[in-house]
């Protein structure tokens, strides 16, 4: 056993959290004071990610924010649907709530330290500020009832390079943590921390590289461990898990949102290829 507990203890800390909060308050403050939006433009700025869900590490730097206009939304719908449902084209959509939202951080932070990225906006950082992924979006309804109006809340965004339509549910993945660590005792969130800084170490070590196991999949991967694995001492714990994982199929694996699969070859999802070379490589380092 090559990690003691005493380092799975340390490994379990959380990051930074005042100066995470801060940079998320500094671009709600910024966009809040922009007075060029049309009239019954409406939004909502929040954290999103590791640090929105109290499962950063001290490695990580980055905080990811949300923008969302609220006052539009996309959906999943056919133009008969829509029509059932008395739905409308809207005149103020992503496009032009994108242009407004970069324009304000311009003005504000300086053209110099904003930096429009296929995905996101990238914020710079300062000696009171942390460096930002903001990413802009519209509010996304996935119908599954359409005759009764249900739906799932999402977000809705379109990359700038590639132009590719995306869609997640920030809201539902955070609300699925939240109920997840309950549902451990309180060991969930500490355990997604302690595998996140396996990845850092075997990344450091150049055992895998950056993007073989992003910390969004780490956290989604541990969802589908079965809560009874989450109890003991922290190497109890860990060896639980990978134990878990090497005796149950992962086929049915979802996303922390409990809507989308794990697997696959996009933008959204982890490939099982990568997953288990990470795993693999987890062991060795236990092993060693």
């Amino acid at each position: 056993m090559a990690i003691s507990n005493q380092q799975f203890e340390t490994w379990a800390n959380q990051g930074a959290v005042a100066s995470s909060k801060a940079t998320g308050d500094s671009i709600k403050r910024v966009v809040s004071s922009y007075d060029k939006f049309p009239v019954g433009v409406t939004y909502d700025v929040y954290l999103q990610g590791s640090y929105k869900n109290n499962t950063n590490i001290y490695s990580e730097s980055d905080v990811d924010v949300v923008v969302e206009l609220t006052s539009t939304f996309y959906n999943n719908l056919s133009q008969e649907q829509q029509a059932f449902l008395g739905l409308r084209s809207a005149y103020y959509g992503f496009i032009e709530f994108k242009n407004d939202v970069i324009r304000c951080l311009s003005e504000y932070y300086g053209k110099q330290d904003i930096n429009p990225d296929n995905k996101v906006v990238k914020l710079a950082p300062n000696s009171g500020r942390r460096p930002a992924d903001i990413l802009i979006c519209c509010t996304y309804r996935e119908y599954y009832r359409v005759e009764s109006n249900a739906y799932h809340d999402g977000v809705y965004f379109r990359t700038s390079r590639t132009h590719q339509n995306c869609y997640s549910f920030p809201k539902k993945h955070y609300e699925n943590t939240v109920g997840k660590n309950q549902d451990c005792n309180g060991n969930f969130k500490s355990m997604v921390r302690i595998f996140k800084n396996v990845n850092r170490t075997l990344v450091n070590r150049g055992d895998i590289i950056a993007k073989t196991a992003p910390s969004y999949f780490i956290e989604c991967l541990l969802g589908n461990i079965s809560y009874n694995q989450f109890q003991g001492i922290y190497s109890e714990m860990f060896m639980n898990i990978l134990e878990y994982l090497a005796d149950n199929n992962w086929d049915e694996f979802k996303c922390l949102n409990g809507l989308r699969s794990m697997w696959g070859e996009g933008s959204e999802n982890w490939t099982e290829e990568k997953a288990r070379r990470y795993l693999v490589k987890t062991v060795d380092l236990w092993d060693e």
